[in-house]
């Protein structure tokens, strides 16, 4: 899936001092240097199956340009609903990543999952081995808007749920909000003395830490690559569009404390710019 026109869009920074044993890296996706109208794919920011995901002046959490997605009612839409980014080196057990987005979902927009699942897939982080090809995804999925948890999580190499947040914290419409995720890689749990940890937050509140769910089905099993939706579950109940920007993907300790402690990424103030525009960085 590794698209060569994402290398040519976007800063190199370090490749030199690659290493595939102890390699970190980060990501920054604002979107600013697209041409409204034009594909985020096919200039370069997404991998893949971002199809019907464009910049646009619209809405923009910073920066005056951000990226509409956009889907049809009744289609499952992948190939064309959010898109894939290839990491530039594979995690493996004990490596880390942090995925931070801004979504504004209009108001009106339904985000509810009508059959398989009856959850939105959101936030998607893909296992993989030598032999085996797809061990699945640590998930994060959006419950129905009139469920009593907005949230759920599962690791598909395990498949067990783990449900966070309250009425206060469901998704709301015609604002910019802030979700991140954070994964542990590893086959055993914290809970059961190893390191597979999940963490989400949502403008920069932890909603729940996970600790008893693995992360990778073996101990030799890998990411290769984060996907934003990609698959309405059931297919999308209207034709819509939604909004994203600021993306941040990081393998990278980033600088930032949760009011727990916990590293970062953060949801800083709006308006205020990324530290770098699009870029990865390679250490």
């Amino acid at each position: 899936m590794r698209c060569p026109m994402f290398f040519k869009a976007i800063l190199l920074v370090g490749l030199s001092a690659l290493s595939y044993e102890a390699s970190a890296w980060r990501i920054d996706m604002n979107f600013n240097n697209g041409t409204p109208g034009s594909k985020a794919q096919t200039s370069g920011y997404f991998n893949d199956a971002a199809g019907e995901t464009y910049f646009t002046t619209a809405q923009s959490y910073e920066g005056g340009v951000a990226a509409e997605c956009n889907i049809s009612q009744g289609a499952t839409a992948f190939g064309t609903w959010g898109g894939i980014i290839t990491h530039p080196t594979a995690l493996k057990k004990g490596d880390q990543i942090w995925f931070r987005i801004r979504t504004f979902m209009p108001i009106g927009f339904n985000y509810d999952s009508i059959a398989e699942g009856y959850r939105l897939k959101f936030l998607r982080i893909h296992t993989m081995s030598s032999s085996t090809p797809n061990f699945g995804y640590n998930d994060w999925y959006i419950n129905p808007k009139n469920s009593a948890v907005p949230f759920s999580f599962i690791y598909e190499g395990e498949q067990k749920w783990s449900n966070f947040g309250d009425d206060s914290k469901k998704i709301q419409l015609g604002v910019w909000e802030t979700y991140e995720m954070y994964v542990k890689f590893d086959d055993v749990t914290v809970a059961s003395g190893g390191q597979a940890r999940v963490r989400v937050w949502k403008d920069g509140l932890l909603l729940s830490d996970i600790t008893d769910r693995k992360t990778l089905a073996t101990a030799d099993a890998y990411s290769d690559r984060t996907h934003l939706f990609t698959y309405w579950n059931g297919g999308s109940p209207q034709t819509q569009k939604m909004y994203i920007d600021d993306i941040v993907l990081t393998s990278d300790l980033p600088a930032g404390r949760d009011a727990q402690g916990n590293p970062y990424v953060g949801a800083g103030k709006k308006g205020s710019p990324p530290s770098v525009p699009t870029l990865i960085n390679v250490k």
